[in-house]
């Protein structure tokens, strides 16, 4: 099982429930706390990405418990541009370690900021579109999915096998 931080759309629970379907209750989420970044509408799209900012703190949410197919189906929702890292966060309960999924193109980020309640008001009714549409792919968050980059197929084989 794997922990994941959650720092953007994936904070609402009508998104988790579009990605996760009907597993969304086996997750097991609390408030954390990124340090070293701060949260950034990207370029090319509505959705936040992540850059490295001195004092900056991101609030989220650590996801335990993702399995084989919960990562799988995180990777289908974003895409082939992103991979995993791993995070120092801070919870209620100490210090955790997670991974998070972050762009592996430089500047794709600062477009301003982006908060989860501007999104939910502006953007979210075409976005719950969009993942219901990409869920009702054949392939959608199995292994032979096109949105899911080979590095991030690799990572969650050496992820399930640990």
């Amino acid at each position: 099982m794997v922990s994941f931080f959650f720092y953007g759309t994936l904070l609402d629970p009508d998104v988790r429930l579009g990605v996760f379907g009907d597993r969304t209750p086996e997750l097991a989420l609390q408030a954390a706390d990124l340090y070293g970044y701060r949260r950034v509408r990207a370029r090319e799209g509505s959705y936040p990405v992540l850059v490295q900012a001195s004092q900056g703190r991101v609030r989220g949410a650590l996801a335990e418990g993702l399995d084989r197919a919960a990562l799988l189906r995180v990777a289908h929702f974003e895409g082939p541009d992103y991979l995993p890292y791993p995070l120092a966060l801070r919870t209620a309960g100490g210090p955790r370690r997670a991974w998070t999924l972050l762009p592996h193109r430089r500047r794709s980020g600062g477009a301003g900021a982006w908060t989860p309640q501007l999104w939910q008001r502006r953007e979210k009714a075409r976005a719950m579109r969009n993942i219901l549409a990409w869920f009702a792919e054949p392939t959608a968050g199995s292994p032979h999915s096109i949105d899911i980059s080979w590095r991030m197929r690799r990572w969650i084989d050496a992820q399930s096998a640990s």
